[in-house]
């Protein structure tokens, strides 16, 4: 997973309301804040923390968006699933 740790940005987590949000505003702020990655993010969470993800994300955002079982962690699936948005978001910059 390499590749994973060195596509981090230092500021990797989107910052925390008081009251649970929907995590689509909380990634939109963390955007907001950083232009330069507006086209270079890639979502990883999991099914739980990350619910209604599926249901905010654009067709467009889709892809980029990774869950992982909260308890399982990251399957081969997901790693697949990850690597590709990876790539997908390497090869449009």
């Amino acid at each position: 997973l390499g590749f994973v740790v060195t596509s981090l940005h230092d500021d990797m987590t989107t910052p925390k309301r008081d009251k649970p949000g929907l995590r689509w505003e909380e990634i939109n702020r963390w955007l907001g804040a950083h232009p330069p990655y507006a086209d270079r993010w890639v979502v990883l969470d999991d099914d739980l923390s990350g619910t209604g993800l599926n249901f905010e994300a654009s067709d467009e955002r889709w892809p980029f968006v990774i869950l992982c079982g909260k308890r399982r962690g990251l399957t081969e699936v997901e790693f697949a699933q990850l690597r590709r948005a990876f790539l997908t978001r390497v090869q449009r910059t």
